[in-house]
């Protein structure tokens, strides 16, 4: 299991000149990577990009790369002064075509967005020597962090599905004695409310059977216990599995809801709650697994 929260850093030098880069990134469902970069260092984005796909697959990852100007290019402001002559003149003789009064003003000039544009000067050295240096040092970081924060998290994950196998057996034993008890209290029914001499028996039988029928949850615990060995044998892949773990804790959330719907006992449905609440705590620590 490998966490998608993470945090990285890393510094190269080029002529003196230091760039540094810095990587973030947290839990999101799908990957989502972010770069931010000075002017000169544009066209190297995709390849950061390329370089963190390859290494994680889940999370939201934010690139902070910055180094000094005389490397990493500036920006500047350009206008088009014919455009912004031709544009004066224009409201000026409309102005006068149309009998309005005022002239042009540097605020309409200014909202006059076609005649200025962005211009990104940059150095013409090749800078994705360094600059792969300490996005590499940046991603080696974070996903050593992430990596870190899985094993800590599949621990504690690990330690509540232990502790719902547990529940399981004790679920079970309730479910031993429950055949009984719907026998006990159809019988202390029927005598306490039925005017009858005495009791039919093989009647009896039979609606205990309807009921037993009706509250059978074997499937369901069957299927809790196949969806934990699952859950075992994925938590030991390689490969991500946050979406395939967080799938299985619905699915057993799910089998749960039945059982404590089909209950006749107290000490089932006290159970369950219990069951539940422990499923919950894994599906919300699972949302930060990759």
């Amino acid at each position: 299991m490998i966490s998608m929260t993470g945090y990285g850093q890393g510094t190269s030098t080029i002529d003196n000149a230091e760039i540094r880069a810095e990587m973030r990134s947290v839990n999101n469902r799908f990957l989502d990577i972010s770069v931010r970069t000075p002017p000169g260092f544009l066209k190297y984005e995709q390849k950061i990009r390329n370089m963190v796909s390859e290494r994680v697959s889940r999370g939201k990852v934010d690139i902070f790369v910055s180094a000094p100007s005389n490397i990493s290019g500036t920006s500047r402001i350009s206008v088009d002064e014919s455009l912004v002559g031709d544009f004066v003149k224009t409201l000026r003789r409309l102005g006068q075509e149309h009998g309005l009064s005022g002239e042009v003003q540097l605020d309409t000039l200014a909202n006059f967005r076609a005649a200025f544009s962005v211009e990104n000067t940059s150095d013409t050295k090749d800078l994705w020597a360094p600059l792969e240096d300490c996005v590499t040092q940046s991603l080696n970081q974070m996903v050593s962090m992430r990596v870190g924060e899985g094993a800590n998290l599949k621990a504690k994950i690990m330690e509540q599905i232990g502790s719902l196998k547990g529940d399981m057996k004790g679920l079970e034993r309730d479910l031993s004695g429950s055949e009984q008890q719907i026998r006990d209290k159809v019988l202390d029914f029927v005598r306490k409310h039925c005017e009858m001499p005495e009791v039919d028996l093989d009647r009896l039988e039979q609606e205990v059977a309807v009921l037993l029928v009706k509250s059978d949850v074997s499937e369901e615990v069957a299927r809790l216990y196949s969806h934990l060995s699952q859950f075992d044998s994925l938590s030991e892949s390689s490969e991500p599995i946050g979406k395939q773990l967080t799938f299985l804790c619905q699915e057993m959330l799910r089998e749960v809801n039945v059982i404590a719907a089909k209950s006749q006992s107290k000490e089932i449905a006290s159970r369950t709650i219990e069951m539940k609440s422990r499923i919950e705590i894994i599906r919300e620590q699972l949302n930060n697994i990759e």
